[in-house]
């Protein structure tokens, strides 16, 4: 016969007529003890979900060693298995997968100017700015090549001067207007 009263299981119809009786029936019918650690549980499914996880042989996907816990079998899998790429933090299942990645994804970068490698481009652009950044005489802009600080030059820094008064002019053409203006009859 089932007892009766104002506290109900959450687990199942029965009712109790104090908190005492309804916690003593919960763990007498309703909670789940690990055999192997005891640990306790509230339903079955619980139980058998903790037992399965922790608990039960499993075997290595990769080289189908059995192991007495899923954990252990992830500790074994992480260290022999689990190859994380330096560069990306890719991960691989073999040590020749990681490595073939590498070597495809990860080339040395070459500086432009002298040919040295390097592992990453960041390496690269800090040996770059500090050995190959050319600086104008002018007003110190820094630029990547050449080509760039040229154009920087003739555009911004070169002058044409007239031979009479020694003014700067930025074209041939303005000069010699100032010329013709200022110097004819000089």
């Amino acid at each position: 016969m089932t007892p009766q009263g104002p506290h109900g299981c959450p687990s199942c119809v029965d009712s109790f007529g104090s908190p005492e009786a309804l916690t003593s029936h919960i763990q007498a019918k309703h909670t789940f003890i690990c055999p192997i650690c005891g640990s306790s549980f509230r339903s079955r499914h619980a139980a058998d979900q903790h037992h399965n996880t922790k608990h039960m042989s499993t075997r290595c996907s990769e080289c189908d060693r059995e192991f007495r816990s899923k954990n252990a079998m992830e500790m074994h899998y992480n260290a022999k298995h689990h190859f994380e790429c330096t560069e990306c933090d890719d991960e691989f299942t073999t040590e020749a997968a990681r490595d073939q990645h590498h070597d495809g994804a990860h080339r040395p970068i070459e500086c432009p100017e002298c040919d040295r490698e390097f592992g990453t481009q960041h390496a690269m652009d800090q040996h770059y700015n500090a050995k190959h950044r050319l600086e104008c005489s002018e007003c110190d802009r820094e630029f990547k090549n050449e080509k760039s600080m040229n154009q920087h030059y003739d555009a911004k820094h070169r002058y044409v001067e007239c031979s009479t008064c020694d003014r700067k002019f930025k074209t041939e053409e303005s000069m010699d207007q100032h010329y013709g203006v200022k110097h004819r009859f000089e």
